[in-house]
């Protein structure tokens, strides 16, 4: 969670994040095997499922037609 929209101003609350935080830095070149896919700027970032389960590959984008 960013932050309290009641008690906080919207720049204090990104700045927060943007310096200290990781929701906005979950990326998927950090993540395998979403590193080597030619996609992975097209999909969303990684999200909280994704890290709980440990498993990043839950889309269906083959690059070389086949299914793995």
């Amino acid at each position: 969670m960013i932050g309290n929209a009641a008690t906080h101003s919207l720049v204090d609350m990104v700045s927060e994040e943007l310096e200290n935080g990781i929701s906005w830095n979950r990326t998927r070149k950090s993540v395998a095997p979403c590193r080597g896919c030619i996609y992975q700027f097209l999909c969303p970032p990684v999200s909280s499922y994704e890290i709980f389960m440990q498993r990043f590959n839950f889309c269906d984008v083959y690059p070389n037609g086949g299914v793995s």
